[in-house]
C-alpha cells in the first residue's frame, strides 16, 4: 500500500510504501506553534521506503532538531 501526500502547493510531493512503524500524535509547544494547531498528528516510516519528490528545504527547529519542508509555500512536511 502506497501513501502519498506533499506541501500545499504541490512542488515537493512523497510517497511511502508499506505499513508506518508508528503513528502518534504530539502536542509540544513546538509542534503547536509549527502547525498552528493543538496537536500534530504524524506517521513514521522507514526512510528506504519513503520516495521524494522535489527539493524540501532544512530549518533549524527549535527544541525538536531539524524541520523539513517546502521552500516555496513554506508547509511543514517531515
Amino acid at each position: 500500500m502506497e501513501r502519498e501526500g506533499g506541501c500545499a502547493c504541490g512542488a515537493v510531493r512523497y510517497v511511502a510504501d508499506g505499513g508506518p512503524l508508528r503513528v502518534g500524535v504530539c502536542h509540544c509547544l513546538t509542534c503547536r506553534k509549527r502547525h498552528g494547531a493543538p496537536f500534530n498528528a504524524f506517521a513514521a516510516f522507514r526512510r528506504d521506503k519513503v520516495r521524494i519528490e522535489g527539493s524540501p528545504t532544512v530549518w533549524t527547529g527549535a527544541e525538536h532538531g531539524l524541520i523539513h519542508g517546502c521552500p516555496t509555500c513554506g508547509s511543514p512536511l517531515f
